[in-house]
């Protein structure tokens, strides 16, 4: 989950990075797309200044060739009127050397007034020459200016072109770079997506861990109640168990001084029973015992074999009903092992119950009661249970 997390706080910060160069990117690319129209205008303004230059230069160059063929043609006439002024001079010259010669004074003839018409006729047009060849200068200064506004227009409009190409380079970088953004943002929301999905499948996870975790706390809670409860049972069982041995050790005192009683006296003369066992008479003295004992046996000379289970049969010498156990005759000597178990019969040969050997002894065992029909007393008789 921490990992996870991580990731995700990770691409949250990448996607905003992201979008802020995306939102940059889209600026540069406002800022470029305003430049670039600016430079537009700004080419088309020239585009037309060109062209009315262009207009004005052909206009220019126009009058400029009328005025050289005005020029040309004036000094055609120019050129003939000095001929014809050349003419008249030597003729003037020749009537004047005449009149001279003659000492007669020179007279104005009307081809003198005619010819003084043309003098003043040509320096009139030499005035207008001059005009004409200021203007024409200043039509050469006025061109070059234009031609000189020209070349800084061509210029102006290749430093537009380039700043054009250039705006056109970086819209197309830009457009590239926004199209990678994109590319980026999906793959960001496609793993963002991936990302939740998984975030998905660890919380049912974690729901079903949690889950078990709560099956698994009450199956904790359950088994300490039962933990519990052993431990009661456990410690029950103890006391008792206490109990019941200091019950057998007084029982065992008591056999103890029963024995030594029984040592004093006199054996008497053994007699054969049905089931093949032979009984000591027992004194009136041991019948006023707390505990009623069962008669001592001893086997015959021709005693059936230790394999007959059915021939290992007691009696009930103790009932403790708090503690819920019985003390029987039978121990380590009659090959009494704990965990075997015993039908008890009353004085009827009913089947009181049954009891289960928990601690044995030399001569005597101590059996905790499993099932009871009858009520156990003492003197009841015990027969083993056989162990298949």
């Amino acid at each position: 989950m921490v990992i996870f997390l991580f990731m995700i706080f990770g691409s949250l910060r990448e996607v905003t990075t992201l979008k802020k160069e995306r939102s940059k990117l889209k600026e540069e690319n406002s800022v470029l797309k305003t430049k670039s129209e600016f430079a537009l205008q700004a080419s088309k303004q020239l585009e037309g200044r060109l062209s009315s230059l262009n207009k004005d230069l052909e206009n220019i160059n126009a009058e400029k060739d009328n005025l050289r063929q005005k020029y040309e043609s004036l000094l055609q006439d120019k050129e003939k009127l000095m001929d014809e002024i050349n003419k008249i001079k030597t003729q003037l010259e020749k009537k004047e050397s005449s009149s001279k010669e003659a000492g007669a004074p020179p007279q104005q003839t009307p081809a003198d007034i005619y010819w003084a018409g043309i003098l003043k006729e040509k320096t009139a047009l030499e005035l207008e020459l001059s005009k004409l060849r200021d203007e024409f200068n200043a039509l050469n200064m006025n061109n070059e200016q234009l031609q000189q506004s020209k070349k800084q227009t061509e210029l102006e409009m290749d430093l537009l072109n380039r700043d054009n190409q250039d705006s056109k380079r970086e819209l197309e970088y830009s457009k590239k770079l926004l199209d990678s953004v994109s590319q980026e943002l999906s793959r960001e929301k496609t793993d963002k997506y991936q990302i939740q999905e998984n975030l998905k499948v660890v919380k049912d996870e974690n729901k079903f861990l949690r889950q078990q975790l709560k099956t698994t706390d009450e199956r904790k809670i359950l088994l300490e109640a039962k933990l519990a409860d052993l431990q009661s049972r456990n410690t029950v069982l103890e006391n008792s168990l206490n109990k019941m041995e200091t019950f057998i050790r007084e029982k065992i005192i008591q056999m103890d001084s029963l024995k030594e009683e029984l040592g004093l006296m006199e054996k008497q003369p053994s007699v054969e029973t049905k089931d093949g066992w032979a009984g000591v008479g027992r004194s009136t003295e041991s019948q006023k015992g707390s505990v009623e004992l069962q008669p001592i046996i001893v086997r015959p000379q021709e005693a059936k074999p230790k394999t007959e289970i059915f021939a290992r049969k007691g009696n009930v010498l103790a009932v403790n009903k708090e503690s819920n156990f019985v003390v029987i005759n039978l121990g380590e000597s009659a090959e009494i092992k704990s965990g075997d178990s015993f039908r008890v019969y009353n004085a009827k040969e009913e089947i009181a119950g049954t009891v289960v050997v928990v601690e044995v002894r030399k001569e005597i065992s101590a059996c905790d009661i499993n099932q009871e029909n009858f009520p156990i007393k003492v003197g009841d008789t015990v027969r083993q249970i056989p162990n298949f």
